[in-house]
């Protein structure tokens, strides 16, 4: 019969039970984080092959802990300037920092930054050029070191 007609095989496929459901649920969501912290990790990696291309490689931590009670963590931290640089991502595709909860989530963490006398510096990652680059970095007091045209 299936040799026949190809929907056979999918109806007499054996139905998966609740556990087995779960377990692809959570491997789905595995996947989705790990697609998360790589594209986070691509967009970091961008900004800092574009900040030592215009810096000479003025130093940045990543993943910088800001707040002492929070878990907060800011992309880049530049120590000389006391400024916190994030990448807002996923702006045009209705990631986390456009829906109203990120948005929200964000400006709280923004407003502590402030509060405890952090400079905080914001770019999304389709602005992400160069020229923008440059930009902060001598918002920051950073020497460029590069004639941009």
């Amino acid at each position: 019969l299936a040799q026949h007609n190809p929907d056979a095989l999918a109806l007499s496929a054996p139905a998966i039970d609740g556990a087995e459901a779960a377990t692809r649920s959570d491997l789905a969501n595995e996947y989705a984080k790990l697609d998360r912290k790589a594209r986070q990790a691509a967009l970091s990696n961008k900004f800092l092959l574009l900040w030592n291309q215009a810096t000479n490689c003025e130093p940045l931590v990543a993943e910088y802990k800001f707040h002492p009670k929070r878990k907060w963590r800011a992309d880049f931290y530049h120590q000389v300037s006391n400024s916190l640089i994030e990448i807002e991502g996923g702006t045009h595709n209705g990631g986390r920092h456009v829906r109203p909860g990120g948005y929200s989530g964000d400006v709280e963490k923004y407003n502590a930054a402030a509060a405890l006398g952090f400079n905080v510096q914001r770019i999304t990652s389709d602005r992400m050029t160069l020229v923008n680059v440059v930009t902060i970095a001598r918002s920051l007091g950073v020497v460029v070191t590069m004639v941009l045209e």
